[in-house]
């Protein structure tokens, strides 16, 4: 007997697509399926926990006369860029393409100022440097992310 049926049987029905959910459709971490096999995301173990505390902290009204209720929330599509941004921000750090860009700009100012032969071209030298990593830094960037 062959391993592969190709003939339409019974014993091997057509696959359907399964819709697949978002976590912001569930109305608590019980109503999630958990099926991983078919697309669907699996439960946390923390899920129940972390409902059951917002559940109760809203029944207080510890949600009330939150500063900025009834405004929309200014939220990335990316929880982890959210956090990194906000991490990056609070510590006055640039992204490496932000810096590099502002080195660049102002070496170029810098250039624009220097006279003498010599110190325009070690200028140049460091400019061209500089448009280098940045070719580089976007490259990457575009490539992994």
């Amino acid at each position: 007997m062959p391993l592969l049926n190709n003939s339409k049987s019974a014993a091997f029905p057509k696959p359907q697509k399964v819709p697949r959910l978002q976590r912001s459709t569930w109305l608590s971490a019980s109503a999630a399926p958990d099926y991983p096999l078919l697309g669907f995301a699996m439960k946390h173990p923390l899920d129940s926990i972390i409902d059951d505390a917002l559940m109760k902290a809203a029944k207080d009204g510890s949600f009330d006369n939150l500063p900025g209720a009834g405004k929309p929330l200014k939220l990335l599509d990316n929880p982890a860029d959210a956090v990194l941004n906000r991490m990056m921000t609070t510590a006055n750090v640039k992204p490496p393409l932000v810096a590099l860009a502002e080195e660049i700009k102002a070496a170029q100012s810098h250039l624009k100022t220097l006279t003498d032969e010599d110190q325009r071209k070690a200028q140049m030298k460091k400019l061209s440097d500089l448009q280098m990593r940045l070719a580089m830094e976007k490259e990457a960037f575009n490539r992994y992310g």
